[in-house]
């Protein structure tokens, strides 16, 4: 390597990627063959386009669902938060212990006192 090197210059651009390659395995003959040849770039071509492919077939799930509930699949969490969103500032369940009939003449005396002696 040293023999085609024009410069003294020259020798300095590749040392980043000699340190960075320091204690790695040298491959052999046959690996730098294969990593050259066609049928390597075949496979390279497919396999991107098979990882292309998922992507888009989980693209919806993706859309759908959190990255986070996909990776963890812990649903009782998620659960457990969602029955804690409905939860009042003191704990209590906001939607529990409501009477429709005290809902809808509360919804009434919200329209005015008319409406509610047309719906009962």
């Amino acid at each position: 390597m040293l023999e085609g090197v024009a410069a003294p210059d020259a020798v300095v651009a590749p040392l980043p990627q000699a340190r960075r390659q320091l204690g790695r395995p040298v491959p052999d003959t046959a690996t730098l063959a294969w990593l050259r040849s066609s049928q390597f770039a075949a496979a390279r071509v497919s396999l991107l386009a098979e990882i292309t492919r998922a992507h888009e077939n989980c693209a919806p799930l993706l859309r759908t669902f959190v990255p986070m509930f996909i990776e963890s699949g812990d649903v009782d969490r998620f659960i457990a938060d969602a029955e804690e969103c409905n939860k009042g500032l003191f704990g209590t369940n906001l939607n529990a212990g409501r009477n429709p009939v005290v809902a809808s003449s509360r919804t009434s005396r919200r329209a005015g006192p008319d409406s509610a002696t047309k719906e009962i």
